[in-house]
């Protein structure tokens, strides 16, 4: 996580990467059949994993990408059912 106040460059990035995760995760349901919860959940685990490891510290834009992926795939995932009525 961004245990600190992010500037403006840093909201921007942030947003550029939920938006890009979202289109992709919308864009991947759309094109792939197998594309279910399960496997988003999945992702998101792995994600939770990543952000975990961090034992020799990371650049704030590393901090930023993983916030931002976390944050669009529980977002996504908890609009499933709005996203595309699967």
């Amino acid at each position: 996580m961004i245990p600190r106040t992010m500037t403006s460059w840093e909201n921007e990035l942030y947003d550029e990467i939920f938006d890009a995760m979202l289109r992709y995760l919308t864009q991947r349901r759309g094109h792939d059949p197998e594309f279910a919860p399960s496997i988003l959940k999945e992702m998101l685990s792995s994600e939770y994993k990543k952000q975990g490891d961090c034992w020799a510290g990371k650049s704030p834009v590393q901090d930023i990408t993983e916030a931002a992926t976390i944050a669009a795939f529980e977002h996504y995932l908890a609009h499933w059912d709005d996203a595309g009525g699967r």
